[in-house]
């Protein structure tokens, strides 16, 4: 087994004798051990905090060289709180690496500060967050034997995610509110309840209605004084969850927390940013103010069905309906907004004798929507500066948002209170950590994968729009569907295993799919068809299908083995995008291009493309449909000649092997000798 070099770390310790510097050694053979300090004694708590790393990481099937980078950077991070950054490829064990810093760290700890209450790791998305509590067996083991103190991992998310017994108890129907309701799944769930299942996640999946008329969101929780909160799967989770050493939770709840109360987690927590690169984003869409014409049209319904006909319900009704007549892309009119500040004054204000609000059912809902309302109208009013006002459309409806762009300040700001975090992603540019408000240099950590055992193709005629170019004309358009069909079903015909098919557009997703699938002699399936969670179930049982899907299955997606990824296009952002129109606000227009189009595409592709290779027998071809990263054109040694811009992307992809369309028949008759290879020894293995 290859272990890496020797590598010191500075620990801080529970003691203060012996003085001087703690530091843990841990040698090219594996042993670990504790450096004698300035007086010559050895210390034993750096010696017993080595083990505590050596430990962790031992759990891990093969030792895996970067884990000990990671677990050292976590832990300095603590020591010296101060942001990190790792730049950790895949396959390189990060989740174990990181857990193993952060809670050596926390037992290890007792310098001038507050030593860390627990672990807190931030997913990109609630998958995430499931597939890391996967680590849970392994932690448990590893807490059997140091001193004795159980090592726990639970996650929290928001407190819809549960089912509420009151929601069950009191929900009643209605024609006006539950429309949309699968009555019989509702039972269903109902059903799984009482036999013990209360996350949604193991419950028989619904729509959103059927899932409203079982849970309930924090705005209409009657907290302490809710009949059922004895038995409240949600507290219970919550109590779980900030009692544990390790609490995995999604960025956006995190977000959210935090950002109203930075202590929400504790005063010190070690805390792990994980697919880091998409956390700004997340960030900004979190922390904003949102206000749409459905928030005053439920709490007219909730309010009038609570407390009766009374005008303000009424009033609340005529405001949504209000809400709905502005026209797309443009914010609401002052005397609208006014209108609607008054009327939830009318609810805020009105109290009992006992100082309490008289619809106090409705009133945490009401206090949101006023405090959007505000930050709509300072903003409006230039009142607030470094915020500003997009608007984003929704399926139904527009939804406005009120913000601030600038994420490094913000989040700068949170860090000063937080210091104790990691930022960890296989995608992490030096952009997108300052955008993360931290000032520090990303500690790589090398894939081990074999991405040389892979292809990378780029066509050389694909219609490919830059993102500051005209739109293309409707011809154009059609033209390029042509065109990816062809390339589709080319490499439809050659290649005979799975395939993921990335695409940066729905409707050309949607287009090409409808054309190619008569066409197709293997099964396909489309990203919105059905639910995320059935499409990987089917990859997963169908060894020649083929997926087409959108960014949520470019990252934080982990599937079956794949001959080929296929990305019709490099991912810029759009620039008609809400978010990203709001960032161009904050930048110079000379570094608008580099720092928010280049920058997301130099974190995106890397990440579709890093689906292909997810194991040390990965092997397969990447084709990118985008010439203008050099498809066609070669120099003498075979790299590919590209825009500069091109460079820069190419540069941030995984080292596969380019091959150009004279080299590409030998890929293609490798990857088909390898697949019958597979299959003839899965065959032989049946009985």
């Amino acid at each position: 087994m290859m272990l890496p070099t020797a590598r010191t770390y500075p620990v801080q310790t529970r003691t203060r004798t012996p003085p001087g510097p703690h530091r843990v050694r841990i040698e090219t053979d594996g042993t670990v051990s504790s450096l004698d300090h300035m007086n010559g004694k050895p210390c034993k708590e750096c010696a017993r905090t080595a083990a505590m790393i050596r430990f962790y990481l031992a759990l891990t099937p093969g030792f895996r060289e970067g884990q000990l980078t990671m677990a050292g950077t976590v832990m300095k991070s603590v020591i010296a709180n101060k942001p990190a950054a790792l730049h950790a490829g895949t396959g390189t064990g990060k989740t174990l690496g990181y857990l193993a810093g952060g809670i050596s760290a926390m037992d290890a700890y007792n310098g001038s500060g507050q030593p860390p209450e627990r672990v807190v790791v931030v997913t990109g998305t609630k998958t995430l967050q499931m597939q890391l509590l996967d680590e849970r067996e392994r932690l448990a083991q590893a807490g059997i034997a140091i001193d004795g103190v159980p090592r726990t991992i639970a996650q929290l998310k928001g407190r819809a995610n549960y089912v509420c017994p009151r929601q069950i108890d009191k929900w009643r129907p209605d024609s006006e509110v539950d429309v949309g309701i699968n009555f019989e799944r509702r039972d269903q769930i109902i059903f799984g309840f009482h036999e013990g299942l209360t996350d949604r996640e193991t419950l028989p999946s619904a729509n959103q209605a059927t899932w409203d008329s079982v849970s309930m969101d924090s705005d209409d929780c009657e907290g302490n004084s809710c009949p059922h909160k004895a038995e409240c799967p949600a507290d219970a989770a919550r109590n779980e969850a900030m009692a544990a050493t390790v609490l995995v939770t999604n960025a956006a709840m995190f977000s959210t927390r935090v950002a109203n109360e930075p202590s929400a987690f504790g005063d010190s927590p070690v805390i792990v940013i994980d697919e880091a690169h998409q956390f700004p984003g997340i960030w900004m869409s979190n922390t904003a103010h949102k206000l749409t014409g459905q928030m005053f049209r439920l709490v007219g319904l909730r309010g009038s069905k609570e407390y009766g006909d009374e005008q303000v319900w009424q009033d609340f009704l005529s405001i949504a309906e209000l809400f709905k007549e502005v026209p797309d892309g443009e914010i609401p009119t002052l005397e609208l907004l006014f209108d609607a500040q008054a009327a939830c004054n009318e609810v805020l204000d009105l109290r009992g004798p006992d100082g309490k609000p008289v619809w106090a059912k409705v009133s945490s809902r009401v206090g949101r929507i006023a405090a959007s309302v505000e930050a709509l109208l300072d903003t409006i009013r230039d009142e607030h500066p470094s915020h500003v006002v997009w608007v984003e459309r929704t399926a139904t409806s527009q939804r406005w948002m009120v913000g601030n762009p600038d994420t490094a300040t913000t989040l700068k700001s949170l860090w000063s209170q937080l210091p104790r975090v990691t930022l960890c992603s296989a995608t992490l540019p030096s952009e997108r950590v300052a955008e993360c408000g931290v000032d520090a240099k990303s500690v790589p950590v090398p894939s081990p994968l074999p991405y040389e055992h892979s292809s990378l193709f780029i066509p050389s005629s694909v219609v490919a729009r830059h993102y500051d170019e005209p739109e293309r004309t409707e011809a154009d358009k059609e033209r390029r569907v042509s065109e990816l069909v062809n390339i589709i079903g080319y490499f439809s015909e050659r290649i005979l295993g799975r395939g993921l098919i990335l695409f940066t557009s729905a409707v050309e997703m949607r287009a090409v799919a409808e054309q190619v699938r008569p066409h197709l002699s293997r099964e396909i399936q489309v990203q919105g068809e059905t639910t995320k969670r059935e499409l990987t179930d089917w990859l997963r049982e169908t060894p020649n299908g083929w997926l087409f899907g959108l960014d949520s299955f470019a990252t934080g997606f982990d599937p079956p083995p794949l001959d080929i990824v296929l990305v019709t296009k490099t991912p810029f952002p759009n620039p008609s995008d809400p978010v990203v129109q709001a960032r161009m606000t904050v930048i110079p227009e000379e570094r608008q291009f580099r720092q928010i189009f280049l920058t997301e595409a130099m974190v995106q592709l890397p990440q579709m493309a890093g689906r292909l290779v997810r194991t040390m027998n990965s092997a397969g071809l990447i084709v990118i449909c985008d010439p203008r990263l050099g498809g066609g054109h070669t120099y003498d040694d075979g790299s590919p000649v590209m825009k500069g811009w091109g460079k820069a992307i190419t540069s941030s992809l995984q080292p596969f092997r380019y091959v150009d369309a004279d080299g590409l028949p030998p890929v293609l008759a490798k990857l088909a000798e390898r697949h019958a290879h597979a299959h003839s020894r899965v065959a032989s293995s049946c009985p």
